[in-house]
């Protein structure tokens, strides 16, 4: 008998695994709209930060015009920087 006319049962799996393995296809449409769906989700939903300045209130000098309206703060939120010799800075909270 000739080899090639014989029944090969491994030769036979190796070609039927080879036909089954020809490629998969994935439809990835739906990963695509899904992932830009959360993006815009996400943008649209989340607050910037806004820059916010520090409100400085000076005192009023003795000399000038008292007519200026003063504006009154929380004790919590005042602090006092007093410059000392030496490039020394001291300083407490409140008044």
């Amino acid at each position: 008998m000739i080899e090639d006319e014989m029944d090969n049962p491994i030769k036979r799996a190796r070609q039927n695994k080879k036909s089954k393995n020809a490629g998969i296809v994935m439809d990835m449409n739906a990963m695509v709209d899904l992932a830009f769906l959360l993006l815009t989700f996400f943008m649209l939903t989340t607050t910037m930060l806004k820059p916010k300045a520090i409100e400085l209130v000076m005192p009023v000098p003795d000399g000038d015009d008292q007519s200026t309206e003063v504006l009154t703060i929380k004790e919590s939120r005042a602090i006092t920087l007093i410059p000392m010799p030496d490039n020394e800075l001291f300083y407490y909270q409140g008044f």
